[in-house]
Order: structure tokens, then C-alpha cells, then sequence
């Protein structure tokens, strides 16, 4: 084998000129580069009799292995040589174990802590660069400074890569997982996921159903109970103004994944330029159960954003609660403010059911420590009584939800069409006695007892009625597309930022200036939609400086500074003050 030095023979020949039956020689000529690399590396002999020469010889050849074995694994990777290429890996492994056991002998320890004058070394034996493939030398005819350049970035990325599988590595035997695989795999492995993330958009979504519940609860189908015949509609329920001719279509057809089609749909569905449509008095229900928490400043935003968005004139709110709640400072200034418009009552499950199939069951007084499934059944069963909205407190109102009213409605849970829980209920629309929540209670009444937690009394009722409807041959009621009401359910280019970080989620609507301030696109869409769906986190407060204080909040205050009740009452400056300053109560 070729050492660098045409006076080595005898080394070469103590050494061994092939090893384990064949030389790297034979195989493929030593590159030019290389050799010369080689050539200005090596090291005199020291003055000891063998075991220096020995060392010596045996290091050299050690690092022309090296070389030799990058260089040729680069080039054999290239044109998918696999089997030359395993052979040349296990000869690299081989030598490096060889290396081993020299270096760890007592005179091969006294040369690495040595130093030489020589200046062709230049530095101790112990830091010759064996794991790099040698620079070639600088040439202004065949190597000029571009593709040096080029070569150099590509050593550079190399580098990474490789510094990336170790890290893996480490992180992997920590936690007791041991993966041996040949490098090459690793490049391979780590440079088809690079590619892949450059050039492709991934989605990946994993989610686990139990066989048995799909089996039961949702692919299974029973028949309709009969709400919808004519002897037992309820004369309250006008059938004919549900399935008449609308002045808006709700319902796109398709999923509005891409970019900002919802948003701009949403915006569609006004009413005619000047044109005031007088609409009938609609109730807007809300709920909060006493015994979680006190109703705070976060509950009262819902409050201020239903007053400062929708039409006085013919819209009140009622808020529900499973306890007293006049005497709460906040409840109270509401109260003295929006005499007209706003009052709170005490739900009482056994009078609101008394003429449904759940009359006397004991389900209506199921205790979900979430507040999940008593808050299900008790929007249903204020809707039933008295028709109207249902908005969940965790919740902002952004615009007039007048041209939505023609229809009956539930929303989309999110943009990802969830094959099992696609519908949400945190705002929805029925008319007074109608017969889909006929329907639900029937099915509520019949089928498994919900489970604490869940959504077996929301999403998954509302896709069981859908289905059978459907089925039967009756339309459906009407889906909102998710961002109606729920723009934050979606991907990170097209959904709401995070109302409770400063500014976040900048992605999808550009700078601050031009996308998150006034004017930009984050306030169109939020003119286009109808709500903003928090989620609860209740123990978060919206920043002094973030989007929802600057396009939300604020404008609430200026609006209602001096807004009309439905009664004709003028709420003045101070009396907005109050409500929205008033001491939170102590707990």
C-alpha cells in the first residue's frame, strides 16, 4: 500500500501491503489529492529501533485509510455502488480498530504527548485530522475559488448532519435505546427528511378511537323518533318559515382550507347595503356554573361584546347560572345598565324538560366536574323553552349574528373535518319547540349514559341527529364553517393568533403594522366573522398591548359609550364606566 514516502518499504512490508486478503490499492488507484496531502503529513521516524517505526507507519497508513475511505464513500454514495461501498466501511472499522490498540501502547502515548519541529506537521500527532477529507491544493487553472467555495458549503453541511445523528444518538441511549446503523444510513435517512420538508408540505394527524365506541355510537343508525311528523310538531314551531326560502346560504360546499377562504366567505353573508332588515326579538342564552369559579372581568367581556355588537332592538341576553348571581358587583352594574336587556336566572332542569323525552330522567342532574355535560343538556333545554342563541361564555362576539338567524344551526369543530367529532355547539341557533331538539332529547333519553368529560351529549349527539336526518330523508340543520365562530381551530397560516400572547402567530398575517394592527388583514377577518372561541383558559388575561385589547377590546368600550337598549334607554359614559371598571369581589 501507497504511505506517502518511497523509503517505507520496510514499513510497508512490516506493515502489510494488503490486509484481511486485499489492498484498497488493487481496488481503486490512491486519488491524486490524496497522496499529496499524504505526502506533506508524513512523519520521520523517530529515533527508536522498531516500535516508533512501527507507530509511525501504522499511523500514516491509518490516515491514508481514512482519506482513502471518504473520499471513495462520497463517490461510490454518488453513483450507488452499495456493495463496494459496505466493503470499503468494513475495512475502515477494521483499521480503526487496529488504530486502537496501537495508540493505547506506551510508546505510541509518548509520541502523542511529543511534540516536532518539523513543518510539515505543524501540530502533535493527536490532532491529525483524521475524520476530514483533505483540502486539495489551491490551483488557479483547475480549482478556482467558486467550486472551492461550493466544496467547502458542502463539507460545512456534511458536518452538521453528522453532528445531528450523534446528538440523536446521545439523546436515544439515554433513555436506554441503542440504534447501530452505518453512517451512510444515517446521511441518508436525515438528508431525505430535508429534502422532503423543503419541497413538500407534510400533514399528520394521528388520532386513537375505541373500535367498540364506533361500532355502537356512531356508525350504528336508528330511526328518526318521529319529531317531524305533522301530528307532532309543536304549534310553536313554524315548519314553514324553517323550510322557506333564505335571504343568505350559510354553507360553502367545500372545506375552506386554503389560505383565507373562510374569512372571505364570512364576509359574504350581509345584508343588503342600506338596507335595514327588521328581524324578530331573539334571546341570546349563555351559562356559568357558580361553583367552579366567580364570574370575573373574563366572563364579563361576553357580556360587553354581545351589547357592543348586535342589534338592541330586538336582541336580549339571558345568563344562566346553577346559583345566584345578582349579587356579584359585575352581574349587578349589567344589570343596573342593561335593565332592558339583560337579566339572570337560575336553570331548573325538571321545569325547562317537563315536555321532553328526558321529563324526570335522572340524567338531567348529571355533575360533570368540567361543567362539560350539564352545560350540554342545559343549552339544549333553554333553546327548547325559548328559542333563540346559544354562545358559550368562553367566547367573544366581533359582529351582528342578524344574518345567520334564518337558519338552525350547530358550527364545525375546526378546519380538519374530525370523522367522529366534526360539529361544536358553542354557538348555535333553534327555533323555539323545534323538532331536532326533539330529536336530541330522544336520543339523549335512549342511548348510553354520557361519560363525564366528554363530549357525548355535543359533537357526537350532533353527528348521530345529522346522520339520521339525512337518512331519512329530512334536511339537516345547517353547519357553520369553522372560522364563523372558531378561527383559532385550524392551521398555523390561517388561523387566529394566540389572543393570549403578545402578538403571536404572525405567520399567516404578516407584520404587526400591516397585518396585526388597524386596517390589516387580522381586522378584516375579524370584521367578516362573528366570534372568537377562547377555548376557557380562564386563568390567562389578554395583553395590555396584544391584538384583542387593540381590534376588540377597545372598540367595545367606544361602542358602548353611547349605544341604545332595545327600550330606547341611552347608556351613558358613566354608566359604561361603572360596568366596566367595577371591583371584582373577593373570594
Amino acid at each position: 500500500m501507497y504511505t506517502g514516502n518511497r523509503g517505507d518499504a520496510a514499513a510497508r512490508s512490516a506493515t502489510g501491503s494488503r490486509r484481511n486478503g486485499f489492498g484498497p490499492t488493487r481496488l481503486f488507484p490512491f486519488p491524486s489529492r490524496l497522496k499529496t496531502k499524504v505526502s506533506r503529513t508524513a512523519i520521520p521516524a523517530t529515533t527508536s529501533t522498531k516500535q516508533p517505526s512501527y507507530f509511525y507507519n501504522k499511523a500514516h497508513l491509518d490516515t491514508s485509510y481514512y482519506y482513502y475511505y471518504y473520499y471513495w464513500t462520497a463517490h461510490l454514495n454518488s453513483r450507488g455502488c452499495c456493495m463496494v461501498h459496505a466493503l470499503l466501511t468494513k475495512l475502515a472499522d477494521s483499521v480503526a480498530a487496529d488504530t486502537s490498540d496501537v495508540l493505547m501502547s506506551p510508546t505510541a502515548t509518548s509520541l502523542q504527548n511529543s511534540r516536532t519541529n518539523d513543518s510539515n506537521i505543524g501540530m502533535p500527532l493527536s490532532r491529525l485530522p483524521i475524520h476530514h477529507r483533505p483540502e486539495r491544493p489551491a490551483s488557479p487553472i483547475d480549482d478556482p475559488p467558486s467550486r472551492r467555495a461550493r466544496a467547502s458549503r458542502r463539507h460545512a453541511a456534511l458536518g452538521r448532519i453528522s453532528s445531528f445523528t450523534h446528538r440523536v444518538a446521545k439523546i436515544l441511549a439515554h433513555f436506554g435505546i441503542t440504534i447501530r446503523l452505518p453512517r451512510w444510513i444515517w446521511f441518508s435517512l436525515v438528508s431525505a427528511f430535508l429534502i422532503v420538508w423543503y419541497f413538500w408540505e407534510v400533514h399528520i394527524e394521528i388520532a386513537f378511537y375505541p373500535k367498540g365506541w364506533i361500532e355502537s355510537d356512531i356508525k350504528k343508525l336508528e330511526p328518526l323518533s318521529g319529531c317531524f311528523n305533522a301530528g307532532r310538531i309543536s304549534p310553536m314551531y313554524n315548519l314553514t318559515a324553517a323550510r322557506g326560502p333564505k335571504m343568505h346560504e350559510v354553507q360553502a360546499g367545500v372545506p375552506l382550507r386554503l389560505g383565507m377562504d373562510c374569512y372571505d366567505f364570512a364576509g359574504t353573508i350581509r345584508d343588503p347595503p342600506g338596507h335595514r332588515v327588521k328581524r324578530k326579538p331573539v334571546i341570546y342564552h349563555t351559562y356559568w356554573r357558580a361553583d367552579l369559579a366567580p364570574f370575573g372581568e373574563r366572563q364579563a367581556w361576553l357580556i360587553r361584546s354581545f351589547f357592543a355588537t348586535q342589534d338592541l332592538t330586538s336582541a336580549s341576553m339571558v345568563l344562566w347560572s346553577n346559583g345566584d348571581l345578582n349579587a356579584n358587583p359585575w352581574i349587578a352594574a349589567f344589570t343596573r345598565t342593561y335593565s332592558g336587556s339583560f337579566e339572570t336566572r337560575i336553570v331548573d332542569v325538571e321545569f325547562l324538560a317537563r315536555d321532553t323525552a328526558l321529563a324526570k330522567s335522572d340524567r338531567l342532574h348529571t355533575n360533570d366536574p368540567k361543567a362539560w355535560v350539564d352545560g350540554d343538556v342545559i343549552r339544549l333545554l333553554v333553546i327548547w323553552e325559548y328559542g333563540g342563541v346559544w354562545v358559550d361564555m368562553d367566547s367573544l362576539l366581533t359582529r351582528d349574528l342578524g344574518p345567520l338567524l334564518d337558519h338552525e344551526f350547530v358550527t364545525q369543530w375546526d378546519c380538519y373535518d374530525k370523522i367522529y367529532r366534526p360539529l361544536n355547539g358553542a354557538l348555535m341557533h333553534f327555533h323555539q319547540h323545534s323538532p331536532y331538539l326533539c330529536e336530541f332529547f330522544h336520543i339523549m333519553a335512549e342511548s348510553t349514559a354520557p361519560r363525564p368529560g366528554t363530549t357525548d351529549w355535543g359533537s357526537t349527539l350532533y353527528l348521530k341527529l345529522w346522520r339520521r336526518l339525512v337518512n331519512a330523508g329530512i334536511p339537516a340543520f345547517k353547519i357553520l364553517p369553522f372560522c364563523f365562530s372558531d378561527g383559532r381551530s385550524c392551521r398555523m397560516d390561517n388561523r387566529l393568533p394566540d389572543p393570549f400572547v403578545l402578538d403571536a402567530d404572525t405567520r399567516a398575517w404578516g407584520a404587526r403594522r400591516e397585518g396585526l394592527g388597524e386596517g390589516g388583514r387580522l381586522d378584516k377577518a375579524l370584521g367578516n366573522v362573528f366570534a372568537v372561541h377562547l377555548h376557557n383558559q380562564w386563568e390567562k388575561d389578554f395583553p395590555s398591548r396584544g391584538w384583542v385589547e387593540r381590534l376588540l377590546l377597545s372598540r367595545y368600550r367606544k361602542r358602548l359609550s353611547g349605544k341604545k337598549g332595545r327600550d330606547g334607554d341611552t347608556v351613558t359614559e358613566r354608566e359604561v364606566e361603572s360596568s366596566t371598571t367595577v371591583e371584582t369581589p373577593d373570594t
